[in-house]
């Protein structure tokens, strides 16, 4: 018998625990989920950090390579030779060295050697340092194509945010219609007993309600789907539940068109990306002229012979080595000339960047200002909606209208609500989009 109150607290917790609303997200908390969190975002910051990376080992070039090298030789077969008479040397007192011929045969054995080489780059280092201003524009490349993933993701999120919104208030006003078309249902019913009304009425009524049934069940699927991409968005589970929230977006464009294309040409991610390309691609230019310069280093050595016999056990060495192709067969010619026509295709992609960017934000500039005039007209449907639902309901209590005259004008009383709130969605989509294209985000 003790084990039923612990069942029955368990069964009251679950219960409670089910009765737990869901947690609110709100648009800001998503789009600080999705900036630190969102896959596309992530991948792009990667790539900076792989170009950074690659300007420090192109950086490390220009110090002195050091190399060190080892060798054990054994012959494989004798080797003889002959030394001649005065091979090392002929003085005034000893005569030539050697003073006849000396015939070594049959020498073998081996010899170990160690080696180790500093090598300074010297004309190269105007090579590597052009390098290097080029690698600089490729990391500009990638981090304004991180901002740019920035800005899209913010947009999407948010776009994403207000489609659920939206439909969330239509979930709302399904129920509220649903509700209400039950109501009348019943009331029609006790007309119908009463015998003042068809039952052809009733039937319409209850094919009304059956019909919204299945328009309510339509779009709580939409829901389900619509919290499955904002959470993918969000980088998150795909099942986290939540709610959301109308949010409190700027809907105010204080702007002149002029000005905000004038922003646009400072701050759109995509046209400072084809302005990084074409410096790069300037620079690579210069790089490929360089080709003409040889390539001389300095080089000191330090080399130690085991079992050297007649040869220095150990000396050091200093060089100047150059390096130069004499005939290329015009190959740096067109080297030159091939990077001087990437650079003049780039600069034409950043004049047609420079044309699109100000069309863009023109098309979403007088968007958000065909949306701006509509508003009057959406607020004067609302209240011409209520005012025809509340005769039509006044009448039909007194039985004075029928009831499809009643569930035609609440259907148009909910339609004209959710115009206005779409409305105020799509408002706010025109806006956020318009921002996108100044290179802003919401």
């Amino acid at each position: 018998m003790k084990k039923y109150p612990i069942l029955v607290a368990l069964f009251l917790m679950s219960r409670v625990c089910q009765a737990q609303p869901s947690p609110i997200l709100t648009l800001n908390e998503a789009l600080r989920l999705a900036s630190g969190r969102n896959l596309q975002i992530l991948s792009s910051g990667k790539e900076i950090e792989r170009q950074e990376a690659t300007w420090d080992a192109n950086a490390a070039t220009r110090l002195p390579k050091v190399a060190a090298e080892a060798r054990y030789i054994r012959l494989l077969n004798p080797i003889s030779f002959n030394i001649a008479p005065g091979t090392l040397g002929n003085f005034a007192s000893t005569g030539p060295i050697p003073s006849r011929e000396i015939a070594i045969s049959n020498v073998s054995g081996s010899q170990a050697t160690v080696q180790l080489t500093v090598t300074q780059p010297l004309t190269q280092l105007h090579k590597i340092s052009l390098g290097l201003d080029a690698q600089r524009e490729a990391i500009e490349d990638a981090t304004q194509k991180n901002r740019a993933d920035r800005i899209n993701v913010a947009v999407q999120v948010q776009d994403a945010y207000l489609s659920l919104v939206d439909t969330q208030n239509g979930l709302i006003a399904a129920k509220d219609s649903l509700e209400f078309t039950r109501e009348v249902e019943r009331v029609t019913s006790e007309y119908l007993k009463e015998k003042t009304v068809l039952k052809a009425d009733l039937l319409d009524v209850q094919a009304s309600r059956a019909q919204q049934e299945a328009q309510l069940d339509a779009l709580e699927r939409a829901y389900q789907t619509q919290k499955e991409q904002l959470n993918y968005l969000l980088a998150r589970d795909l099942n986290t539940d939540f709610k959301v929230e109308m949010p409190t977006i700027s809907q105010e464009v204080t702007q002149t068109i002029e000005d905000l294309e004038a922003r646009a040409q400072e701050q759109r991610p995509d046209l400072a990306q084809t302005r990084a390309r074409l410096k790069q691609a300037l620079i690579n230019t210069e790089i490929a002229r360089a080709a003409y310069i040889p390539d001389v280093g300095m080089q000191f050595g330090y080399v130690h012979n085991g079992n050297s016999g007649l040869l220095p056990g150990t000396y050091l060495t200093v060089a100047l080595v150059a390096t130069w192709d004499i005939f290329d067969w015009g190959g740096r010619e067109a080297n030159v000339e091939a990077r001087l026509k990437q650079a003049e295709e780039i600069s034409l992609q950043v004049e047609d960047a420079k044309q699109r960017a100000a069309l863009d934000v023109a098309q979403k500039f007088r968007a958000v200002q065909n949306l701006k005039a509509l508003e009057k007209t959406r607020k004067l449907q609302v209240e011409a909606a209520e005012e025809h639902n509340r005769v039509a309901l006044a009448q039909y209590q007194v039985k004075a209208t029928q009831a499809q005259n009643v569930l035609n004008t609440q259907a148009k009383l909910s339609a004209a609500r959710r115009d206005y709130q779409k409305w105020q969605i799509d408002l706010a989509h025109s806006v956020a989009e318009l921002y996108q294209s100044v290179g802003q985000a919401p």
